[in-house]
């Protein structure tokens, strides 16, 4: 199976069959596809994309990624950007090592705040005991 990253450079093929089948491929990785991207896959500039109707949908939340819409731009699918918003998918964001330093920081910070907090609970206690009257340790000799 093709990868579904982008059509392969049409220049590679001039009959256009990498091209087809990689069409023919989001069919099968992004099912249910949009109802105009089916309809345009099937009277379109590539003759012979076969997509069957229960791949198709009629539903809004069709979606396919930022760099399939793309290829289908380049390829000719028409796509304005109002219906770019319906049927692609924003990128994710990406981990960067400033945010690895910072969560980092964070949970150094958290841990050394919880030392902190159970030291005030001890020393808190500790000192409670001698103000209460209980006895501590070493008193019962006197």
């Amino acid at each position: 199976m093709v990868a579904a990253a982008g059509p392969p450079d049409a220049a590679t093929d001039s009959g256009g069959n990498d091209t087809l089948r990689w069409l023919e491929s989001l069919s099968e990785q992004y099912a249910p596809l949009p109802h105009e991207l089916c309809q345009w896959m099937a009277d379109g500039p590539y003759p012979g994309v076969g997509v069957a109707a229960a791949n198709c949908t009629e539903d809004a939340l069709a979606r396919l990624p930022r760099n399939v819409c793309r290829s289908l731009i380049g390829l000719g699918f028409p796509l304005a950007n109002d219906t770019a918003a319906a049927y692609c998918l924003e990128t994710a964001p990406e981990l960067e090592e400033a945010d690895v330093i910072r969560g980092s920081m964070l949970a150094v910070l958290a841990l050394l705040s919880v030392v902190g907090n159970c030291y005030t609970i001890h020393s808190i206690r500790n000192k409670a005991g001698v103000s209460v009257g209980h006895p501590r340790r070493g008193d019962y000799a006197r």
